[in-house]
This record gives C-alpha cells, structure tokens and sequence, in this order.
C-alpha cells in the first residue's frame, strides 16, 4: 500500500479530463463563447417571458448555456479534486467558479419573469413544452418562495461566499494536514486521508486498524480547533437562506422538493 502524489499514479487511474476539453485552452475559450451567449441570450429574451412560446424557446436555449457553464465549471473543479496542493489548479477553479457565478446571477431574470407570466401562458407552456417541462413543474411548486427578482439576483451572486466554508475544509483536509507513517511489528505504513478511510479503517489486521486510527485520529487533533470554527458552517449559509425564502429547514425529503436550492445554480440543468 502507497500514498502516491497525484504526478505519480497510473494514467489510466485518473480522470480523463480531455473527454470535456482536449486542452486548457478549449476551456477558456468555451467559456468566453458562454460569456456572449448570456449576453445575447439576456439581451433576446429579459423582459420578454409573457407568452408560452417566448418561454419554451428561452427554456431551450438555457439549456444549452447550462451546458456549457457546467462543462468548464466540471473540468476547472474535477482537476482540483484530484490535487489540493496544485496552488494553480485552486486559483484556476477560483476564477472560473467566479465567472460562472456572475453568469448565474445575470440570468436569474428567466425565472423571475417566468413565474410573473399570466398563469394561462404558465399552463401553455408546461403543455409545450419538452425537454424543460418538469422544470417548469419543479419552479411553480417554488412560486411562494421566490423573492424579487432583485434579491434573487444578489442572492445568485453570492453562490461563490456560500461555498468557501467547503473550500476551506477541503483545503486544510486535503492540502494542508501531513499525516506520518506509523508502525507495526517493524514494518512502517504511509498513511493519508484516503488510505485510512478506504483501507486502514476496514483493516482485517486488528494491530494495524488500531494503530492507524491513532496516527489519524491524533493528527487530526492538531487541526481540531480550524475543523471546529470551519464545520458548522457548512449548513449554516443554507438555514437564512431557507429563512429568507420562508422556507421550511431542514428541507423536504428527496421527491418533495427542495425548497432552498437555487434555481439559477449553473448546474441546476433543465
């Protein structure tokens, strides 16, 4: 068993990035292009949702848009996934989640004009619609929680603020803490986040599996005061935001409806 740096494992063990963009550069310039759709989409269809045929034609061409926002947002995030400590993956992912954030925020107009359409244009579109049918469903059944379009734009445009206390867990988790080797019966074994919670906790060896939660569990108590400060706000930012909204906390079970997700989130989908 060995903890291996990202550099070192087997190729065809990791992420094949390149069924998303061949290289880097396929993803900034996708994102770009993304940048004047928005533009233009928000130019072609804000102020314009009355009717049920404006509104399964937006639906349609959102779709697309969300699609590529989630391609570059799954290709900058997946690379950091698989390497904390890259200090260029971290600013790359940061910058490309605070674009897409941005995009986010600019089309919280779909929705907002989507639900102040008069209710027989609603009926009619859900009735014509194809492929944004049920998300048409699932956004009335969030009509009475929708705020003004103002405040969702704001609330859009903080999506980024609401995922640093996860970025800072993840980072500390996955970059920062060092984990030693420990030993039994003469023979050291590496040990890492992932080796003790896909391996050593399942150990066969009781002498192992005892001795690796030691080395885990007083290494992590080194870290125990940031881990503290940073884990309870990871569902923080969700209960005012549900509050806002008038929304019941925690929400609904899975079927019923969550009632705090944004539906301007870029990988919301249609």
């Amino acid at each position: 068993m060995q903890l291996l740096s990202r550099k070192d494992v087997p190729l065809e063990e990791t992420w094949d990035l390149s069924m998303i963009f061949a290289k880097e550069q396929d993803m900034w310039e996708e994102l770009e292009r993304t940048k004047a759709a928005v533009e233009t989409f928000t130019k072609t269809y804000s102020g314009k949702l009355g009717s049920a045929g404006m509104i399964v034609r937006c639906l349609d061409e959102l779709e697309g848009i969300y699609r590529s926002m989630d391609r570059v947002g799954s290709y900058a995030s997946l690379a950091l996934e698989a390497d904390y400590t890259d200090n260029a993956l971290r600013a790359r992912e940061a910058k490309v989640s605070d674009a897409l954030t941005r995009l986010s925020s600019e089309l919280t107009f779909v929705d907002s004009e989507i639900l102040a359409a008069p209710a027989e244009a609603l009926e009619a579109a859900i009735a014509e619609a194809k492929g944004s049918r049920v998300y048409l469903q699932d956004l009335l059944a969030l009509k009475a929680h929708r705020l003004s379009p103002e405040t969702e734009k704001v609330l859009a445009a903080l999506g980024q603020s609401f995922r640093t206390p996860y970025t800072v867990y993840n980072t500390m988790k996955l970059a920062d803490i060092t984990f030693p080797s420990f030993v039994v019966d003469g023979k050291a074994y590496p040990l890492g986040y992932s080796l003790y919670e896909d391996n050593y906790a399942y150990e066969e060896n009781t002498e192992v599996r005892r001795a690796a939660f030691r080395a885990f569990s007083d290494t992590l108590k080194k870290y125990r005061n940031t881990t503290a400060a940073d884990r309870p706000h990871h569902g923080t930012p969700r209960a005012p935001y549900a509050q806002i909204r008038e929304a019941p906390w925690p929400p609904a079970p899975s079927g019923q409806g969550d009632l705090c997700r944004s539906q301007a989130s870029a990988r919301s989908g249609l």
